[in-house]
């Protein structure tokens, strides 16, 4: 039933894939065009203007226009075709005209005004790149953070820590379970926690890692109201295949990527340990061994002290995702936080300083990255018949 599941969603992907290449405008370099689309990554900041993706094209905003994640716009502008940031040939479209369609009419304005809302509320209490930090560890997205601190966060390799992802969306469902399965019984509560789950991913802008996350965790707990444990590898490659079958042309985005491959790294090569350290040690390694090609093939540096500053700070993550959002209802609490936003800034700021913190070292093939995954994949299976890996 699985191995048919799979031949569905696969065809599926197909045809879906067939129309969107069916009903694609072919773009042409100096042609004025008008997109239309939804904000769904907060705005990054490059020479004073604002950047962002909209319908695949990224977007030069020259005007200062506040854009928030959730907005849906239409750009009017000349088509350019550039070299973007000095790593692929691409379009973008310079604004002209820019209208912001529904910034609070409708459902998903409402929940975007909520999560702003939320945010400026972090801020009130934790100005600067702590409180930027806490929002983006809480909600997901560094839009507010300073240049230098993105920069910083990036050559050590802990970008992932601002993007909402699987132990964001595990936090929310336990909160639900927690509160309510008390009172009405597991199984009448995991519906809340499903619910909880869908919030939560669209107030934390909806990612390719959070959206995954959402789905994995959605069916685990389908699974587990119906009495059976979850596979987390089958629900990995249901969780990819779904997002696929929605939008095929995901499987290009670098995000869509990189979640996917940390994510079977952790659960095909981490093993078990009952120290926390140590475990926490075998994720970090895992996720990067999993990722490195795919970072290579698009970026060409490597940030190979990532590990020890993902030791040095992970465990922090929790308390300030938990503190933070008791901050939301009582805002002093946000306080208790302050440490250790600042013990892991800290880090960040003084590892990125080394220089031996980040590698140049040439972007691999998709040839080469194919070569590594099958020399890793003959590599677990040579481990697990020796039962280095359980």
């Amino acid at each position: 039933m699985r191995w048919a599941l799979v031949v569905l969603l696969c065809c599926l992907i197909w045809i879906r894939y067939l129309l969107i290449e069916r009903n694609t405008i072919k773009l042409v370099s100096g042609n004025g065009e008008k997109i239309i689309g939804t904000v769904k990554q907060d705005p990054m900041r490059k020479n004073g203007k604002q950047i962002i993706q909209l319908s695949g094209i990224t977007v030069e905003l020259i005007r200062e226009e506040r854009i928030y994640y959730g907005d849906k716009i239409s750009v009017i502008g000349k088509l350019e075709e550039r070299v973007i940031d000095g790593k692929k040939l691409g379009f973008v479209l310079t604004q002209g005209d820019l209208l912001k369609l529904n910034e609070t009419s409708g459902l998903k304005g409402e929940i975007g005004h909520l999560r702003r809302k939320m945010v400026d509320n972090i801020l009130k209490w934790l100005p600067g790149d702590e409180g930027a930090l806490a929002a983006g560890i809480l909600l997901g997205g560094r839009g507010e953070l300073s240049y230098q601190a993105k920069k910083d966060f990036s050559r050590v390799g802990l970008t992932h820590v601002v993007a909402a992802s699987g132990y964001n969306v595990g936090v929310v469902a336990d909160w639900v379970m927690a509160g309510l399965s008390t009172i009405w019984g597991r199984r009448r509560a995991i519906p809340f926690a499903i619910l909880g789950i869908i919030l939560y991913v669209i107030l934390a802008g909806a990612g390719a890692a959070v959206v995954r996350a959402g789905i994995m965790a959605s069916v685990a707990w389908i699974g587990l109201g119906f009495g059976r444990e979850s596979d987390a590898k089958w629900l990995l490659v249901v969780a990819g295949l779904t997002m696929l079958v929605s939008n095929p042309l995901l499987i290009g985005d670098i995000g869509f990527q990189l979640s996917f491959a940390a994510t079977a790294g952790i659960l095909w090569l981490k093993g078990t340990g009952k120290d926390n350290l140590l475990a926490t040690l075998k994720t970090t390694l895992a996720a990067q061994v999993a990722t490195t090609p795919i970072i290579l093939h698009h970026f060409g540096n490597l940030s190979v002290i990532s590990p020890l500053v993902n030791m040095a700070v992970l465990w922090s993550v929790p308390v300030i995702m938990q503190v933070t959002a008791v901050g939301l209802i009582i805002g002093p609490v946000n306080y208790l936080a302050w440490p250790f936003l600042r013990w892991m800034m800290g880090v960040v700021t003084w590892s990125a300083s080394w220089r031996m913190a980040n590698f140049e070292v040439g972007k691999m093939s998709w040839g080469w990255v194919g070569a590594y995954y099958l020399a890793l994949w003959i590599g677990f299976k040579l481990l697990k018949q020796l039962k280095v890996l359980k």
